[in-house]
């Protein structure tokens, strides 16, 4: 199976290094707040896409795998990208938010990762070399670094948040080709930890995976555009499994956002 180098290991949310994604209390806005948001909620949401798949991007992937849980060697490789708008001339960084789900309750230690059974605390990592794909447009050309954040429990407790972000030199950033589909990012899930002693139980159980958004960032004066539009961006994982995976189409946890990222939506 062809993967790409380079993997950066993932950070759970709140250990250092990751991330700082505080909460906020929810706060009722007045009436005139709530008509300007309802205004700007169709503003910077473009018709592009994104998409998900295993192995390579869109098409030349698969929506859904079936691993035999027989080994611990090798890796299944979950590939992010989207189809780009127009208008983006300088891109710099990317954020990508998806929801894991299980059809097994709670979360399987072979899926907890950060809190379950130690032999999987280092099968999760992401990476952001596809020099040996190419179905989509590599626009990184292995000049990208990041990490993935991980909320498990976060909308019950069969799941886990996932937050990707990738960034490159200021320097190197260019434009995008609008309509072409861009790779964004890829999560190698190694199969460590899934038989012999000290195995992880769970890899049987049926999961979905669900690509919500990504937010493109620019190198200022650019804006930031969020593609968050339901589309080829749910994959399966055990599709005959037991149990089998649930509806990732059915609706997503709420997400709590601060005016900060409210303004980064719509500046």
């Amino acid at each position: 199976m062809c993967k790409p180098l380079a993997w950066t290991r993932r950070l759970p949310a709140g250990s250092p290094g990751a991330p700082n994604r505080s909460r906020v209390r929810s706060v009722v806005p007045a009436a005139p707040v709530l008509a300007l948001l309802a205004l700007l909620a169709v503003g910077p949401r473009t018709a592009h896409a994104q998409y998900l798949s295993w192995n390579d991007c869109i098409t030349a992937g698969q929506g859904s795998l079936t691993f035999a849980c027989d080994r611990n060697d090798g890796a299944a490789l979950l590939v992010g990208s989207f189809r780009a708008p127009s208008g983006i001339t300088a891109l710099s960084s990317i954020e990508a938010n998806l929801d894991f789900q299980s059809g097994a309750y709670p979360l399987p230690d072979w899926w907890a990762f950060t809190s379950g059974c130690a032999a999987r605390s280092t099968a999760l990592s992401v990476g952001f070399d596809f020099t040996q794909l190419s179905a989509c447009s590599d626009y990184w050309q292995g000049q990208a670094f990041g990490d993935v954040s991980l909320e498990p429990g976060y909308g019950g407790t069969n799941r886990i948040k996932m937050v990707v972000t990738g960034t490159m030199d200021g320097s190197s950033v260019g434009p995008l080709v609008a309509t072409n589909n861009y790779y964004a990012f890829a999560l190698r899930i190694g199969y460590i930890g899934t038989v012999g002693p000290g195995a992880c139980a769970g890899c049987g159980a049926g999961a979905c995976i669900a690509f919500n958004s990504i937010t493109l960032r620019q190198v200022p004066p650019g804006s930031a555009v969020t593609l968050a539009i339901p589309s080829s961006n749910i994959v399966t994982w055990q599709p005959s499994g037991s149990p089998v995976p649930p509806d990732c189409r059915a609706a997503t946890p709420a997400r709590q956002a601060t005016w900060g990222v409210i303004k980064s939506l719509y500046r």
